[in-house]
């Protein structure tokens, strides 16, 4: 996975020639090597975590399958209880 700036926005990509994702925020998880983001999916709304080094991508929450919103977008980790909360821009709510 290739992580670059470009003009203030973060793209991140698995080959530098594929397809980019834009990334609207990312929290890193640093006592467990892990770091999260969100993604505007138009089909797929979803946070999603990996490693450090970019391996072991997985889904964390498909955002459209447990609330009506489909823009995550802030994003933060509460690190004493483990949850992961997030804002959505399209339904104006914050999420746990």
């Amino acid at each position: 996975m290739y992580v670059q700036k470009h003009e203030e926005i973060l793209f991140v990509t698995t080959n530098k020639i594929h397809a980019a994702y834009l990334i609207t925020k990312m929290v890193p998880y640093v006592s467990h090597s892990l770091l999260f983001w969100t993604d505007w999916d138009a089909n797929a709304p979803r946070i999603e975590r990996c490693s450090m080094s970019g391996q072991e991508r997985i889904i964390v929450v498909r955002v459209d399958q447990v609330t009506d919103g489909a823009w995550p977008n802030g994003l933060t980790l509460d690190y004493v209880l483990k949850r992961i909360y997030w804002i959505d821009a399209r339904c104006v709510h914050v999420h746990p």
